[in-house]
């Protein structure tokens, strides 16, 4: 006789059960698809990180290769673009830039760059970046060049605010500048009175020869074939307009034998007399005494 079985139970018992309502637990499933595989990842890292020989192993291929790609010929900086500067600061500016050339573009440093080219006097800013395929483009702002300091036997080439822009040779490379000299005749101050002071000179502009810093304070005026005039360490235009109106005087006392012409009181002038004119006035007091028409 066949044997009759019972039907199969297709409840779950209580271990499956509990497993199917684990795996449906959102904080489980998210356990599992994000901590657990990160936690492997970790747990694999710590263990080669504990392994100095597999990790020196690691580290020197992973520097092997980086090393590879930095050196790729294809990455390589090969062509420097300069612009706006004029040929000699364009030929200066190269020769800042030379390591650039041959260098790997994936680690080029515009900073660095860009500190380069403004740490040449003649630029005022510059920008630095790269450009396809390996060109290095740099563009620069000029300064512009508004007097010569001399200092001794040294010329420096000054801006509108007194820095520096370059030394230079003689004053004949820049012939239409005007000179200034003297200690602290570069300071922002100074230059920029100074520029007044040869904007305002006005007709005496083409015998003023320069102009000397005095105690780091006021400027003495030196006219070619003529006296020097010691401004005031205030109100220097007013007294050079004083000079101006003198000039024009029948007198003409710049064009006499006046050594210097002394401004630093306001009101007060004073005029330093050359040998013949000293001789002249003597002359003159004696004649004077003597009863004779002077």
């Amino acid at each position: 006789m066949r044997e009759v079985r019972p039907p199969r139970d297709y409840a779950p018992t209580r271990t499956g059960f509990r497993i199917r309502r684990l795996l449906r637990d959102q904080a489980f499933q998210k356990f599992a698809t994000v901590w657990a595989p990160l936690l492997l990842v970790l747990a694999g890292i710590g263990w080669v990180a504990s392994q100095s020989e597999l990790r020196n192993a690691t580290m020197a291929k992973f520097d092997e290769m980086k090393n590879e790609a930095l050196e790729r010929p294809e990455f390589a900086v090969t062509r420097l673009s300069i612009e706006g500067a004029a040929p000699d600061v364009e030929a200066a500016l190269r020769r800042q830039l030379e390591y650039t050339l041959g260098a790997s573009s994936l680690t080029f440093d515009a900073t660095r760059a860009r500190r380069r080219v403004e740490a040449l006097g003649w630029v005022r800013s510059a920008q630095a970046r790269l450009e396809a395929p390996r060109t290095l483009n740099i563009s620069v702002t000029l300064c512009q060049p508004a007097l010569i300091w001399r200092r001794g036997e040294a010329l420096t080439l000054l801006d509108a605010t007194g820095a520096a822009i370059a030394r230079l040779e003689s004053r004949a490379e820049h012939p239409g500048l005007p000179l200034i000299a003297g200690v602290g005749a570069n300071t922002p101050k100074a230059v920029n009175e100074a520029i007044r002071i040869f904007k305002d000179a006005g007709a005496l502009g083409p015998r003023l020869r320069g102009l000397v810093r005095i105690g780091e304070r006021r400027w003495n005026a030196v006219l070619n074939d003529g006296p020097v005039v010691m401004l005031p360490a205030k109100d220097a235009l007013d007294a050079l307009a004083y000079v101006k109106v003198l000039e024009q005087t029948p007198e003409k006392p710049l064009t006499k034998d006046v050594t210097a012409i002394d401004l630093r009181i306001r009101g007060r002038p004073t005029l330093r007399l050359g040998p013949d004119a000293l001789q002249s006035l003597h002359d003159g007091r004696n004649a004077t005494a003597d009863g004779e028409d002077a």
